[in-house]
């Protein structure tokens, strides 16, 4: 079903899907987490789904090294391209393009130009459920609307084009 990965993976937890993400936890206080690490780490290939239609026309996202691609289609080398985004962490938080997707904080409250973090906790998804995800209403830009993220995967959910798009799967690219 997925462009990216053969076959949906998690674990199956309750009757459902439980999807395979990281805690944002350091136990050993070693390693510093900044908005970039929820907006999805370099080299990783998201195929997201409209809400509610996952037979559709995935949107495909490659987080590259400071921008993000995006694609239309159901195979990255045949997809039609959509747009090349900026991609940078800077002191108000996390941006793609012409959007504040993160605010620095991270914290359920946490308010910047107008991009809330509305909440902190499981949010399921056509994947599958992550148990620790930030949903955010992105208050400006291309992808103005709600939107959610995982820690060490990226959005989970994100409103692009007028539409609502779903993680259906992720991969690695490099």
């Amino acid at each position: 079903m997925s462009a990216l990965l053969p076959g949906a993976a998690g674990l199956l937890w309750a009757g459902g899907l439980l999807a395979c993400s990281q805690a944002f936890e350091d136990p050993g206080g070693s390693t510093s987490i900044d908005a970039s690490d929820w907006g999805g780490p370099v080299g990783r290939a998201l195929e997201l789904v409209p809400a509610g239609a996952p037979g559709s026309v995935p949107l495909l996202i490659h987080v590259e090294e400071g921008a993000w691609e995006l694609r239309l289609g159901d195979l990255w080398r045949t997809a039609t391209p959509l747009e090349l985004l900026d991609a940078q962490l800077d002191p108000q938080g996390y941006s793609v393009g012409d959007s504040l997707l993160l605010p620095a904080g991270l914290a359920q409250g946490t308010s910047v130009d107008g991009t809330t973090i509305q909440d902190r906790g499981p949010v399921e998804v056509w994947y599958g459920t992550f148990p620790d995800a930030l949903s955010v209403e992105v208050g400006q830009g291309t992808f103005r609307g709600a939107a959610a993220f995982s820690l060490g995967v990226g959005p989970i959910a994100l409103s692009y084009g007028g539409r609502d798009w779903e993680l259906a799967g992720y991969t690695w690219t490099d």
